[in-house]
């Protein structure tokens, strides 16, 4: 499973604190088998534009998801999610999200209504087991043959009062195991700054916000989408053990090509989480901040004296004589996808002075059909009706989408924030 990476990058061009590498990664990891999928259907055109327009524009056929926001507190009111994250960023959080999913997978996310729910054990909202955390073990078994715990079950009994919507919540909190100088593990209500996750067997997307500084928090561009994209079965471009020195790199790739037999794609093969052909082998951050990165990249994404991610050429060689050819002498190109949204450099085509090329986080046509293919099974539940958006097929800029107001929701329960405009 997947938790965000703490080491990604906000758009303001502040840093943020960056965890050891030792540690477990902070975008969630669902641990998926990508299965062979139908080859994605073409997008339906509705009253294409003259071509002779200087900005072409045409009505693309668009999947419609309504989206129920949920910021949550603690029960008696305490840690509130509500007091970090205004709706007005809920509202800009949505667009930002429907800026790479409508024209890359022809889906739009539609606001149906915020609410504020006050339950702590939905506001410690954990992705994994923490060892000596009772409400953190994965031992509640789903219909799926898998094990959640405690505080997914009851986040996924909220969100099954609303079947055909999507549920998002946005918390504070989270449970972390300490070990002591003396071995000893306590169990820990930590603050929760840019956690996401979902997968399979969840029927939620679970987010928080991400500070800043000076008391202010933000979501980044791509937050939801990434979310998003594993709530709809998407598994991340890199491997959960992706290298984090060259001689963990080599060696992957040397046994890769010892199991397999020696190629001269064993980058895109051995680093390939999802299994796809249109997502370039991924190394993951790591590898790119020692071989990829500037040698003085100065101030932005990260605190990183020598390495940035987001700059440098964009690519890196690495030596793995196992895998030598008689075309390649062993040594390898390596060039991660820096611009895609299941990829921990998801952020990077936000940044100043970044060279990755793009202006945004992008899904691919594969990744478009497995999400399209979740929808229709996985997912079916989602009341997904087909609308025509207009976009520039020139600068994949889609026409702006108004943010629907959310009607009245009766329940004496839950206490709805208003919409301000």
């Amino acid at each position: 499973m997947y938790k965000i990476l703490s080491w990604l990058v906000l758009g303001l061009g502040l840093a943020l604190p960056v965890p050891s590498l030792a540690q477990p990664p902070i975008l969630s990891q669902p641990p998926i088998r990508v299965v062979p999928m139908a080859p994605a259907a073409p997008a339906e055109r509705i009253a294409p534009v003259a071509p002779s327009l200087p900005h072409v524009s045409e009505l693309l056929s668009i999947r419609k998801i309504n989206v129920v926001f949920v910021k949550v507190a603690n029960t008696d009111g305490t840690d509130d999610a509500a007091a970090r994250f205004t709706d007005a960023q809920v509202e800009q959080l949505i667009r930002d999200s429907n800026e790479i999913l409508i024209p890359d997978a022809r889906i739009m996310l539609s606001l149906k209504e915020i609410r504020h729910l006050k339950d702590t054990r939905i506001n410690r909202l954990t992705d994994w087991t923490e060892e000596g955390c009772p409400e953190a073990t994965q031992n509640i078994a789903t219909p799926m043959g898998t094990l959640i715990n405690a505080t997914q079950h009851a986040a996924n009994n909220y969100a099954r009062d609303f079947p055909n919507d999507l549920v998002v919540f946005m918390r504070t909190k989270t449970y972390r195991s300490v070990r002591g100088d003396d071995g000893k593990v306590t169990c820990k209500v930590d603050d929760e700054f840019g956690g996401g996750f979902s997968h399979k067997d969840l029927e939620f997307i679970a987010l928080s916000p991400w500070p800043v500084g000076g008391g202010k928090y933000v979501a980044p561009q791509a937050y939801l989408a990434h979310e998003f994209g594993h709530f709809l079965d998407l598994t991340h471009t890199m491997n959960n053990d992706h290298p984090k020195t060259v001689a963990e790199a080599t060696a992957q790739l040397n046994a890769y090509c010892k199991k397999h037999g020696a190629t001269d794609r064993v980058v895109d093969l051995a680093w390939n989480m999802d299994g796809l052909d249109d997502t370039a082998g991924d190394s993951g951050v790591p590898l790119y901040r020692l071989l990829g990165g500037p040698d003085n990249p100065g101030p932005g994404v990260l605190d990183q004296p020598s390495a940035n991610e987001c700059r440098g050429k964009g690519w890196f060689m690495i030596e793995a004589s196992d895998c030598r050819t008689p075309g390649n002498t062993g040594r390898f190109r390596v060039t991660p996808p820096r611009d895609n949204v299941m990829s921990y450099f998801i952020l990077c085509p936000y940044q100043a002075g970044n060279t990755t090329g793009a202006t945004r986080a992008r899904f691919t046509p594969q990744q478009k059909a497995l999400m399209h293919s979740a929808l229709s099974s996985l997912r079916k539940n989602l009341r997904s009706p087909t609308v025509g958006i207009p976009i520039d097929l020139h600068h994949e800029k889609v026409s702006p989408i108004e943010v629907p107001r959310p009607g009245p929701q009766p329940g004496p329960e839950h206490l709805r924030a208003p919409i301000r405009f």
